[in-house]
């Protein structure tokens, strides 16, 4: 199975519909993007703009989060 990774051109909606355990990060940036309209149209690129941010710190968070919960889930499921 082919490893899926948050990349800059992803949709801000679809990255926290896809990995909701992406929300903390993102809160912890104190980014409202959780339930804002525009995240349907915002990708990662865009919100990482917007706010400032650094996006390759960031997308190495969001990628560890989801590596560390993806693993987790098929030792679970294993």
């Amino acid at each position: 199975m082919k490893k899926r990774t948050i990349t800059p051109n992803l949709h801000m909606a679809d990255i926290i519909n896809t990995w909701p355990e992406t929300i903390p990060i993102f809160l912890g940036y104190r980014m409202i993007c959780v339930g804002c309209y525009m995240s349907e149209f915002d990708t990662l690129a865009d919100a990482m703009q917007i706010y400032n941010l650094p996006i390759e710190q960031i997308m190495d968070e969001l990628n560890h989060i989801i590596e560390v919960n993806t693993t987790g889930q098929e030792k679970f499921d294993g």
